[in-house]
């Protein structure tokens, strides 16, 4: 119900945002369900969770209810907040890639990457290269994609951040 809700009012964001001419407007334009998602999920949040409903969460929302939270703090600006609310997401469900990216839209230094409670898990790995690239830290990201390429030998995706980084490290023959 919740993400219905959230896309509902992204879909409505879009099409205002078509509707005005002005860019500057534009980027006034917002989702006018944030409010309310954001008081819902935050009730559900501090609410403790019933036994073996939310995973290992003390929170009344599983990873996925998280996510969502953290999507919703991030797009009223509470990013503190966002940060926090998508740790606890990726350390209950490592795969969930989409929390990872929204983690890496906010964290914009690296020395905030370090400080973050990440649980131990080969798919932060993965982030640790996202947001390296992201940040133009080129040569950490190489090593951090060497390191995951003895994991994964075959992965195509690794072999195409590698010749990113070189790219941007304007090595243009190994790219």
């Amino acid at each position: 119900r919740s993400y219905a809700l959230y896309l509902d009012g992204e879909r409505r964001k879009e099409e205002l945002m078509g509707e005005t001419p002005d860019p500057l407007e534009q980027n006034r334009v917002a989702n006018n369900n944030l409010k309310q998602l954001s008081a819902d999920l935050g009730r559900a949040h501090h609410t403790p969770a019933a036994v073996g409903v939310a995973g290992n969460s003390s929170s009344g929302l599983d990873a996925y209810g998280l996510y969502l939270y953290g999507v919703v703090l991030k797009d009223m600006g509470r990013k503190a907040e966002a940060l926090g609310i998508l740790c606890q997401s990726v350390n209950e469900e490592p795969l969930l890639w989409a929390a990872w990216l929204d983690l890496a839209a906010i964290c914009t230094e690296a020395e905030l990457v370090e400080d973050l409670p990440l649980s131990p898990h080969w798919v932060r790995d993965f982030f640790l290269g996202h947001i390296l690239l992201e940040l133009q830290q080129n040569e950490a990201a190489l090593r951090t994609y060497s390191g995951l390429s003895e994991q994964f030998p075959r992965s195509t995706y690794l072999l195409a951040q590698k010749a990113l980084a070189h790219y941007n490290m304007r090595n243009f023959d190994e790219a």
